[in-house]
């Protein structure tokens, strides 16, 4: 108990961000349903029991939506996001840079970032990042457990396939362009040749949003120790040789 009382104190004093959370495509769920202020009714109370100050939830597009509905369903997700707002002034509030967050906790609101989980609802449409980028976005999650335009994602469970890839040289374009524009690289989710990728060609901060220890759980999606230390290696410097490379496929 001793310990449990120094654990409370602590998350009660920290800042809390639940930094991978399904919430919009639930929402745009109920509301196709015919539900209204869902986030109010159904998810405010359990984060402010759990005294969260920011939420980033994915914009997650399900198997069954692509490839045609990719986009009208990241959409959707958004635009569930703003009726909400309107239908519960005050209590939370889409943010998109850390002034926005604290800014909207000052006035006892929840911050709600937004984040892809898997870059499928640009398909190979570059332009429409930026486009996400004005509706709110900040965080690339790069691949879900498939495959897109940009990367390969990592199974659950093993399957059988083919050799996978890396980076492709669309996916090395929308990084760059992700990071011009200010986004954040979140590698769950992406598999090993991925990352590596990311590592070697982006000296940049990452986060792996919904990963763990791979040694004590076995699972692709969780990382390796080497993976977890070189995320944290200071200095890492892009491979410009394995960039060109890359670029020249093209």
């Amino acid at each position: 108990m001793q310990f449990l009382d120094k654990a409370k104190k602590l998350h009660e004093w920290c800042f809390v961000a639940d930094g991978h959370n399904d919430l919009l495509p639930r929402v745009l769920f109920k509301r196709a349903k015919g539900r209204t202020k869902v986030i109010e009714q159904d998810y405010l109370p359990l984060f402010r029991e759990g005294r969260v100050n920011l939420v980033v939830s994915s914009l997650f597009i399900g198997d069954e939506y692509l490839p045609e509905m990719g986009l009208r369903r990241a959409l959707g997700c958004i635009s569930a996001l703003r009726a909400e707002m309107e239908e519960s002034p005050g209590l939370f509030s889409l943010c998109r840079n850390t002034a926005e967050i604290e800014a909207a906790n000052e006035r006892g609101e929840l911050a709600i970032l937004l984040s892809f989980e898997g870059l499928e609802p640009i398909g190979n449409d570059l332009s429409l990042l930026g486009i996400f980028h004005e509706l709110g976005v900040r965080g690339v999650g790069i691949a879900w457990s498939r495959r897109n335009y940009a990367a390969d994602g990592c199974s659950f469970s093993p399957v059988r396939e083919g050799r996978k890839g890396g980076l492709t040289e669309f996916g090395v374009r929308v990084l760059e362009e992700a990071l011009r524009l200010g986004m954040y690289l979140d590698i769950s989710h992406l598999n090993d040749e991925g990352v590596e990728d990311v590592f070697s060609l982006f000296d940049v901060p990452v986060t792996a949003s919904h990963s763990n220890c791979r040694a004590l759980t076995p699972v692709m999606r969780n990382l390796t120790d080497e993976q977890t230390c070189t995320a944290r290696r200071p200095g890492r410097r892009p491979g410009a040789q394995r960039l060109q490379r890359l670029r020249r496929k093209s």
